[in-house]
Formats: C-alpha cells, structure tokens, sequence
C-alpha cells in the first residue's frame, strides 16, 4: 500500500472527481490514482490481463426498442434556481460555490471560460465579473427539485429521480396508446445520427455529452422516410417530452434538456446533446454508432473501481469494451456487473424505471476545522441538528 499526502491543486481535482461521481448517485470513496494528487492505493500484481477480440466490435445484436424512456435534466440547476430568487443575476456571469468550487454556472460564465467544479480562484481569474453565490444551504434546491419531479410524474407511469435535477420517465405505455389511436407524430426537437460528432465538455463528467458542430445543428423533420414502429413510438416519445418539458417551465420556472430514447442509458446521454433548454431523441439505429467513441466513463454504473481496472487493461472508450467477451468481464468484474458492461457497450440497458420511494435515511453534514471536545460537539449539533429536523419534516409533507 502507497499513499502521500494531497497537496490543495490535488485535493481539489480530487474533490471534483467525487462530485462527479456523487451526481450518478455513487458515494466516492476516498481512493485515487496518482492523477488525482496520490491518496491511497493498492497494487495488484496477480491480476489477469483480457485478452481482446477484435472481432466482437462487429457483433453487437439487436438493439433495444420495446421501450420510451425520457431523461430530464435541468439546465445549470442551481444556477437558476438563484436565478428565480433574485432576477438581477440572470444577465451576468454567476457561479454557485461549495467549499473551494465552482460547482456549477450559468451560461454567460461559460461563454467567458467558467466550467462547473472549478476552482474558485481559476474561476475568477477566468472571469473577473463572476458573480458567486453560496449553494452551501441546498434547501431551495430540494424544494424546487420537488416541484419539477412532481410535474414530470404526471406524464409517465414511472419517474425516477437522479440527484436533485435529473428524472428518468417511462412514457412507454402513454406512447404505444397514441400509437393505437393514430395519433399524429413528428419528430420534435432534434434527432441525433451517427454522423454527427460528439465531445464530452467536462473531464469530471465525460457523460455530459454534446453535439461538437454547433453550426450543423438542424431541428429534426417529419419527412425523413418511412418510420419504423421504434421510431414511431421514439417520435411520439419526443411530443411528450416537449409537453413535459413545457409544463415544468410554466410550474416552475425552470428550463430543462431531455432524451428520448428506447432505455435509460441512452436517453441519459442523449439528453445533454444540444443543451440548454433543447431536446434530442437517439433512434435505436443510431445507438451503437453513438456510444462506440465515449469514454467507458460515460456508462451508468461504471464506477472509478471498474474504470482504473478497464483501462490498465487497455480499455479506454466503449468500443475498446466491444472486444472483451462477456465471460472475460463477468470473470474480472462479477456477474452483474461484466454483463451490465458487456450490454452497455452496444447500446442496451433492461434497467427499469423506478419510482423513488421515502428515504431511508436522513443526514445532513458540514465541514469544521477541529472537533475535539465535548463543547465543541455541542456547537456542532447546535447548528446541525435543527437543519436535520427541518430535513424529518420537508420529507414527512412530500
């Protein structure tokens, strides 16, 4: 076992990487390579190496097409929840702070260079007239995270939240119901094809993905030849989210992006393709084509573990994963999760939409310099304990 101790730069690359991994509902662990400033980590010597086939990248079945799921996210959240609360800050550069980072801004500071999980310092020297506002008291952002998941879940039969601004729905049943009744369909928003070229915009965050030609960006049409029934379901899929998306910006204010697409993963990622305030549907025959050039840390549920064992073994982007046999990566990584992979890398998730239930389990939390008495832990409660009890009764009136 080797570990030294993290220098400030090294901490804060570090603390990126936790937020994240913190946004896809994983707890990160405080465990990073030698990029990530040198904390702990252990040596396998033993470990067996795949061996790849070359000819699996060919192989990559039938895609999924049963399903509708869109995927809602909305654009810079807790910026523009600021935003609502004082107008004033919507024509400037505004950046929402947590400890020592920017973890998230509004579109005029990313014109001016600001990413989200910057530094504050970088941040300011970027953009001198940013505008920072603590996001310390998440309060306001859970309350209207609420309001937006309680619209959404009127349009599905199922709605899932993923943090605080996203929310998968399974319009699957409304979509085969107008197809029934002959609804008239059109694609709305736009509809992504392989030919177009994708970038990931955040190294934090190689999930958010977007549409790198901003001028080649064209709404999608109804005339583009004869529709499968997926597409046909996808396009109806599309209309919903268009009223969803319509609806969460007359209840509340916000704006969001969605993805329309047969399974979680790829409405996901296609959600963010032309953000902000957009949408994008991925048809079942573009989806292969899509995924193969991301990074493998782009699939939902490959955590940081998973990843640095992938890539000592050679594997860096998703078609890099087409080559490696089911049996090799559910020997390596478990059942569950090599054949997660296996199927993520051709573009199908069987994942299902899933309500979220009441919390188990409530905690609230903050950083201190020391704690080391008694009275000292007595002021610490002081000051947590009534926001854990505000938390008990917020979640008791939902």
């Amino acid at each position: 076992m080797k570990s030294t101790r993290l220098s400030k730069r090294g901490y804060e690359d570090f603390r990126a990487h936790k937020f994240a991994r913190s946004s896809q509902g994983k707890e990160a662990s405080f465990e990073c390579n030698e990029g990530y400033g040198s904390c702990e980590y252990e040596e396998q010597s033993d470990r067996d190496e795949l061996q790849d086939d070359p000819s699996l990248s060919l192989d990559i079945g039938e895609p999924d097409t049963d399903r509708v799921i869109l995927h809602f996210d909305a654009d810079c959240f807790y910026a523009q929840v600021e935003e609502l609360r004082d107008p004033k800050l919507r024509e400037v550069p505004l950046g929402i702070t947590q400890k020592f980072l920017v973890v998230t801004c509004n579109y005029p500071a990313r014109r001016a260079g600001v990413t989200k999980l910057m530094a504050i310092e970088d941040a300011k020297k970027k953009c001198p007239g940013l505008v920072l506002v603590s996001g310390e008291d998440l309060t306001p952002y859970r309350l209207t995270s609420r309001r937006i998941f309680s619209v959404l879940q009127r349009f599905g039969s199922a709605a899932e939240r993923l943090g605080m601004d996203e929310v998968w729905v399974d319009v699957t049943a409304a979509c085969k119901k107008m197809m029934e009744e002959n609804a008239e369909r059109r694609w709305q928003g736009h509809v992504h094809r392989s030919s177009e070229a994708v970038h990931s915009d955040n190294v934090y965050r190689p999930m958010d993905v977007r549409v790198s030609n901003k001028s080649e960006r064209k709404e999608a049409t109804c005339d583009e030849g004869a529709a499968s029934a997926s597409d046909i379901l996808l396009q109806l899929g599309s209309e919903i989210a268009r009223k969803a998306r319509g609806a969460v910006k007359e209840e509340t204010g916000i704006r969001t992006s969605a993805g329309i697409a047969h399974n979680k993963l790829l409405a996901k990622l296609a959600s963010g393709l032309h953000k902000p305030d957009d949408q994008t549907s991925l048809p079942s025959s573009e989806a292969a084509e899509f995924i193969a050039p991301l990074s493998i840390r782009a699939i939902r549920g490959a955590g940081y573990k998973t990843c640095s064992l992938l890539q000592e073994m050679g594997v860096e982007l998703v078609r890099d994963l087409r080559r490696m046999r089911r049996e090799q990566l559910t020997s390596q990584l478990g059942v569950r999760a090599g054949i997660q992979l296996y199927e993520a890398a051709r573009g199908r998730d069987k994942s299902p939409v899933v309500t979220n239930g009441a919390p188990k389990r409530i905690s609230v939390e903050d950083s201190f310099k020391s704690c080391s008495s008694f009275s000292a832990a007595e002021l610490v409660l002081q000051v947590l304990a009534p926001d854990l009890i505000a938390r008990v009764l917020e979640d008791a009136e939902e």
